[in-house]
């Protein structure tokens, strides 16, 4: 984010804290409101050749009231305009039960389709199965994809 932008709302501090807090931080109220408020950046820093800080889209989607239909149709907007990550940390979080809302499921599931690597997901193999627990049916993209996966290579052989 522009340092200019930042400090005009007298959040750089506090953001640059936020980037680099461990996963597991949970986000006070003005946390959420400063993420909700700077939102419409989020896509650029995600398409940067240097990239966002990895764990910026969760810390951003952890934020959203997922409760309000126009902050969902928001986030909705913000996630399909955000480069994908191929972090498999940062996906495997996105598929986490802090995420129930389909689109997000779905754009997780969709970044690990871009991962063709089969050595990679045999790493996280284990928390992609205990994505599984997350899901609201048992017929989910996250199974479909586990299934089709192991189907067409040799994930699990």
């Amino acid at each position: 984010l522009s340092r200019k932008m930042m400090e005009t709302a007298g959040m750089f501090n506090r953001y640059n804290r936020l980037i680099n807090q461990d996963v597991l931080y949970s986000l006070l109220p003005a946390d959420k409101q400063m993420l909700w408020m700077v939102r419409n950046e989020l896509p650029k820093q995600t398409k940067q050749k240097s990239g966002a800080p990895p764990n910026l889209l969760p810390l951003f989607l952890a934020s959203v009231n997922w409760q309000n239909a126009a902050h969902r149709t928001e986030a909705h907007r913000v996630l399909a305009e955000c480069a994908r990550p191929s972090n498999l940390a940062i996906i495997v979080d996105l598929l986490s039960h802090k995420f129930a809302d389909y689109t997000v499921r779905s754009f997780a599931v969709d970044c690990l389709r871009d991962i063709k690597d089969d050595d990679v997901l045999r790493q996280y193999l284990l928390q992609l199965t205990q994505c599984l627990k997350a899901e609201p049916q048992h017929n989910s993209l996250t199974a479909t994809f586990l299934l089709e996966r192991n189907t067409n290579s040799k994930l699990c052989r």
